[in-house]
């Protein structure tokens, strides 16, 4: 298994890893082969960049759930269950965030919705401007 980042963020896999917060090498969450599963062409694919880090994110919650709650030694104390709150959290912000990326796409065209016949010769004048034509 792998783990690598390239900082200029140019794979999906590089903006998933970024997406989750997995950029620390010396302590990786997940492997590259991980997060390719929810990508383009993987098993588990999934239709946005985002979506792909929610089940990441998911996946990555899934494995600190297997821990025990808390753990102390020494004077050190962690406590997996802060972890799997945290990541599970996250999935969900990325959902909601994928989900209103997407709910804007038809937005201009309720926004401009024609009621009386007049206003269809408005509605064409605001694309127009919009397209720069």
């Amino acid at each position: 298994m792998t783990w690598s980042l390239d900082e200029s963020l140019p794979t999906a896999k590089d903006r998933v890893r970024v997406l989750v917060g997995d950029t620390d090498a010396t302590d990786p969450l997940i492997s590259d082969e991980g997060i390719a599963v929810f990508l383009s062409g993987g098993a588990l694919e999934q239709t946005s960049e985002r979506l792909a880090a929610a089940e990441v994110a998911t996946a990555i919650a899934a494995k600190f759930a297997r821990r025990p709650l808390g753990m102390r030694a020494g004077g050190t104390e962690v406590n997996w269950g802060v972890m799997v709150n945290r990541y599970t959290d996250l999935a969900k912000q990325l959902r909601e965030a994928d989900a209103a990326s997407e709910s804007m796409d038809g937005l201009f065209d309720w926004a401009e919705m024609v009621i009386e016949p007049f206003g269809a010769r408005e509605r064409l004048d605001a694309e127009l401007l919009r397209s720069g034509l």
